[in-house]
């Protein structure tokens, strides 16, 4: 715990300092920003998936005399 307290208590200093941040830049990658789809796709069918086997679940309950506890 008292090394924690020291790095805590050295963190003011550092972002006195500044931070610099080092990256490189893909245009290519601009174009998926924002755009969801992949992502909202994958959603989607990830919803529909699970609506089908819901409904299974609920057949075989009705059919077979399952219950749930």
């Amino acid at each position: 715990m008292a090394d924690f307290e020291d790095r805590l208590s050295g963190l003011g200093a550092a972002i006195g300092k500044g931070i610099s941040v080092t990256g490189t830049f893909s245009s290519a990658a601009v174009s998926g920003l924002g755009t969801g789809g992949d992502a909202a796709e994958r959603t989607a069918t990830a919803t529909e998936t699970t609506a089908k086997n819901t409904k299974r679940l609920l057949d075989a309950s009705v059919d077979n005399g399952m219950r749930f506890a």
